[in-house]
């Protein structure tokens, strides 16, 4: 009888053992995610400034381009 109540109690503190290890998994879990929220804002930002700057570089291109048909328009239409 004191065997198994022995059993019992070791069994119970392994238990408790790994109820503590899970926590700490869970924690960590929980501060990795709340770091990947921190930081998505800023992934999206940087992504967003990136294509507005090619946008801009494109933009300006086809800017160049529009001058240089008007001005070729224009030379035409006075000849």
């Amino acid at each position: 009888m004191e065997e198994l109540l022995k059993q019992l109690l070791q069994g119970q503190n392994e238990i408790k053992i790994d109820i503590k290890e899970i926590k700490s998994e869970v924690t960590d879990i929980k501060n990795a995610v709340h770091r990947i929220e921190l930081s998505q804002p800023q992934d999206i930002v940087a992504i967003l400034d990136r294509m507005n700057k090619n946008l801009e570089n494109k933009t300006d291109v086809l800017n160049k381009r529009v001058f240089n048909v008007e001005t070729e328009l224009e030379r035409l239409n006075r000849q």
